[in-house]
């Protein structure tokens, strides 16, 4: 058993297990849950805000482990890839989310989750 682990032993091993069942992983990781004030308050949590309410999920969870930076970001983050919502698989890499495909008009959306990596220094 470990006594501490670092943000990277982390990183590694979600990715790891990223690597032995992306689909297990990418539905654990989109799992999000209306949660209350104190928890979207904790000045170490990472909450998502949605027109539904503010939401926590996994990545919120590990973040509280490691606190955040001044800036109030978490040290851990899901990357995923951009993908057109009308599923033509047009290449839309160099656009953002909710951005208009160039292609077809339709609109982006989150892709695949491609890996977890460090976004706090």
């Amino acid at each position: 058993m470990k006594e501490t682990i670092s943000v990277q032993d982390v990183l590694d091993r979600l990715n790891s297990l990223l690597a032995l069942d992306r689909q297990v992983m990418e539905r654990l990781f989109t799992i999000r849950f209306i949660c209350n004030d104190a928890i979207s308050q904790d000045p170490d949590t990472q909450v998502l805000q949605t027109q539904g309410g503010v939401k926590f999920g996994v990545v919120g969870l590990l973040n509280t482990l490691f606190g955040a930076d001044d800036d109030g970001m978490g040290a851990i983050a899901a990357q995923y890839s951009p993908r057109c919502i009308c599923n033509e698989n047009h290449d839309v890499s160099g656009l953002s989310v909710n951005a208009e495909c160039e292609l077809c008009g339709g609109t982006v959306i989150v892709g695949n989750l491609v890996r977890f990596v460090r976004v706090a220094k």
